[in-house]
């Protein structure tokens, strides 16, 4: 028989009453047993679940050292990968000094073996080389003699020409062609003065007064004072002496006697700038005045042979 059964049985001898409250009494007892084993296990599960974490929090602690060591472990293998490979660069380096060190040795042995012939050589150029430059000074110095010779023969010439020239200009004063002759350069042309002073002034006055004018522009010409030019850069990278347009003086001829006398006198101040800066007076010249330029020999032969 059970010890349910059995229980069962005393229970039916027993009143009512009692009855209950022994079956209260066994329920109070199941259930306290109950919250012990509940409290029990829930112990249990507190400490397994302490324990877990404590695992966790090891094996994570496990994994950041490892993690830290094989770091450590890459840059110990990357500085021994750069040890040795600055110990086999060194090994090399050392080779080569130490081979050119015995080229250097077999060089210097060379050198020292034909010093001798070398400075036997050096002394053979410098006498050929004092040969050729005394050769070289000597005809330099004939260059120089010959040179100064027909400079001499130059300047003979050209003064034998400029007197025949002058020769010839003052013979052809009288019989002057239309074509070919002599022009004064730097003497003012009075045909402008003429006909700006008709424009100006009454028909019996303006003949005296173009000559008047034409005369004080001639004397203002030959003033050195008075130079009214202006250094330009042309486009070989030289310089150029031209006319200063912003010239007071010219300014006012032009405005007061028009372009043309304005033309003729900035002709003329060229040309007495060009032919006779320092002294400012005419100079006569051989002139072909159709081409309207200096006539060449040949044009003067054709014209008066």
């Amino acid at each position: 028989m059970t010890s349910e059964a059995y229980f069962v049985e005393k229970m039916k001898g027993i009143p009512v009453e009692t009855s209950k409250e022994v079956k209260q009494c066994i329920r109070a007892n199941e259930i306290a047993t109950r919250d012990q084993l509940i409290a029990a296990l829930a112990d249990e599960v507190y400490f397994k679940n302490k324990c877990l974490k404590d695992l966790e929090l090891q094996h994570h602690e496990t994994t950041l050292s490892l993690h830290k060591f094989m770091l450590e472990n890459e840059k110990l293998q990357q500085a021994y990968t750069q040890v040795v490979q600055i110990t086999h660069k060194l090994y090399r380096e050392d080779m080569g000094a130490k081979q050119r060190l015995e080229g250097m040795k077999i060089q210097m042995h060379a050198v020292e073996k034909f010093r001798g012939l070398e400075e036997f050589i050096v002394q053979i150029q410098m006498h050929e080389m004092k040969e050729t430059l005394k050769e070289k000074i000597d005809e330099i110095d004939y260059i120089q003699s010959v040179n100064q010779s027909l400079i001499i023969k130059e300047r003979k010439i050209n003064d034998e020409l400029q007197e025949a020239q002058k020769e010839f200009i003052d013979g052809l004063s009288d019989i002057q062609s239309p074509s070919i002759g002599i022009k004064r350069m730097g003497e003012l042309d009075e045909t402008p003065f003429k006909v700006a002073c008709k424009r100006r002034y009454a028909a019996e006055d303006s003949d005296c007064k173009a000559a008047k004018l034409c005369l004080d522009w001639q004397e203002e010409i030959r003033k050195p004072g008075w130079h009214p030019f202006k250094i330009i850069s042309t486009s070989d990278e030289e310089n150029k002496e031209v006319i200063d347009e912003d010239d007071n003086k010219l300014r006012g001829i032009k405005d007061e006697l028009g372009a043309e006398v304005y033309e003729a006198v900035t002709t003329a101040l060229l040309e007495v700038n060009e032919y006779n800066g320092s002294g400012r007076y005419a100079v006569p010249e051989l002139w072909n005045f159709q081409a309207g330029q200096k006539a060449t020999m040949k044009e003067i032969m054709e014209e008066y042979a």
